[in-house]
């Protein structure tokens, strides 16, 4: 019970921390919102010739290749499992570095979970799998208006930039894998290049700021048990 009271404060701590983050650096995001709609605006007209050229070239071997990654890479199996193990290996080696990275990475999971899911819904981007003309129908739910952010991308992603800040060599190829699951959603034809992108944009902010907010959390808590020690 103790152990679930000292996980929800630090869950609370984290989130608090994050929300002074998303305020201090509201420039930076702005810029970084900027740049991802810039991006997403020049491949925006490459979206239509990809989707077909993916589609011309789509073989067996890979689509079940790319099935498998889609799969994993759901929140709640290959990143939780990742996070898990790296909870329980910093349990083990007695760093509470590593145990911050996994609970900063579960909580800018779940967060880029809910942000992508409210954008998909204004958005109302039909996904290239369906036969709907691409263009937004705002304000519109379903699985096949459910194309633009890419989901898998923005919750990968931000796991994996949650935990590259405090965890780099974890993190590197948690942010290798993403890029891997974010691939496997384009040749699946689930999303168009553009969702990938602006999904993987979207979890990386999110992410690194929750890891920055476990970081800050942890200095402060070196600080005070030099202070206790002196």
């Amino acid at each position: 019970m103790n152990r679930l009271r000292d996980l929800g404060q630090a869950s609370w701590a984290l989130l608090r921390e994050w929300g002074v983050l998303v305020r201090q650096r509201w420039l930076w995001l702005v810029l970084f919102a900027g740049f991802t709609c810039i991006v997403a605006g020049l491949l925006h007209p490459w979206d239509p010739a990809l989707e077909a050229w993916v589609r011309g070239h789509q073989t067996p071997r890979y689509a079940a290749f790319a099935g498998q990654l889609s799969h994993w890479g759901e929140l709640h199996l290959a990143p939780l499992f990742a996070l898990i193990l790296l909870a329980v290996v910093g349990f083990w080696r007695r760093r509470p570095r590593l145990g911050w990275a996994a609970l900063a990475g579960l909580l800018a999971g779940c967060a880029g979970g809910i942000f992508v899911n409210i954008l998909k819904v204004i958005v109302g981007r039909p996904r290239p799998s369906t036969s709907l003309l691409d263009g937004p129908n705002w304000f519109h739910l379903g699985y096949d208006y459910a194309s633009f952010p890419s989901g898998h991308a923005t919750h990968c992603m931000a796991v994996a930039g949650a935990v590259v800040v405090l965890a780099p060599r974890s993190g590197a190829a948690m942010i290798v894998a993403s890029l891997a699951v974010g691939w496997s959603r384009w040749y699946l034809t689930r999303h168009y290049l553009t969702d990938v992108w602006a999904g993987s944009c979207l979890g990386l902010a999110i992410g690194l700021l929750f890891g920055l907010a476990a970081r800050r959390i942890l200095s402060r808590q070196s600080e005070y048990v030099k202070v206790d020690r002196n």
